[in-house]
């Protein structure tokens, strides 16, 4: 459904003789189907005796996810290595890095990884700063009213045949508002907005 892709890139150097060497030619990582895929690329001349994969919420705890086992690269030439995260954490960013061993940890890189909810729909962002996206399912292209309610009140009403509502909320003080989505048979389904202010 909604997939977005972030693509980054760190470096990481080791002091060899006094000089500079960076044993990663590429290191990236990037929402991919239902996981993140972490790929990376040891340079020719370098090895390590396995590597940890870890993952943070917060860019400063970290915990083992998987592992690549045995000596990993090679004296002659690049070796490519990739790893997919089954389960990062859904709607929020991802923090990862390498643990080589002898040759010490990566850069931190993270991937903002969107899943949408059980019933199909994703707000994207959430907790909200001034516009987000409500995203759902309307393979019909029915016409849909998205309601924006706050306090029990409607303070905005979209209509709609797509399967996404761009809500704008400048205008409003920081608070929980909900999203009403009246379908054409009558069903309604109401999500939960969290409004932030810088």
């Amino acid at each position: 459904m909604i997939r977005a892709i972030l693509l980054c890139l760190a470096t990481l150097l080791i002091f060899q003789n006094g000089k500079a060497q960076n044993p990663l030619i590429a290191y990236a990582a990037a929402s991919f189907n239902d996981g993140v895929l972490i790929s990376f690329t040891m340079r020719g001349g370098f090895s390590c005796n396995g590597i940890n994969i870890e993952r943070s919420d917060d860019s400063l705890s970290f915990s083992v996810i998987g592992d690549i086992e045995g000596i990993c690269g090679n004296p002659d030439f690049d070796v490519p290595f990739t790893f997919t995260d089954p389960e990062p954490l859904p709607n929020r960013k991802n923090f990862y890095r390498l643990d080589m061993k002898q040759l010490g940890y990566s850069p931190v890189i993270s991937v903002y990884f969107t899943k949408p909810y059980a019933d199909g729909t994703l707000i994207f962002p959430n907790p909200c700063i001034e516009r987000c996206s409500l995203y759902f399912e309307n393979t019909k292209r029915e016409k849909i009213v998205a309601e924006l309610l706050y306090n029990g009140n409607k303070t905005s009403a979209h209509i709609t045949d797509q399967n996404v509502v761009e809500l704008d909320l400048r205008q409003y003080a920081a608070g929980i508002f909900f999203c009403r989505l009246r379908y054409p048979d009558g069903t309604a389904l109401i999500k939960k907005i969290v409004l932030v202010k810088p």
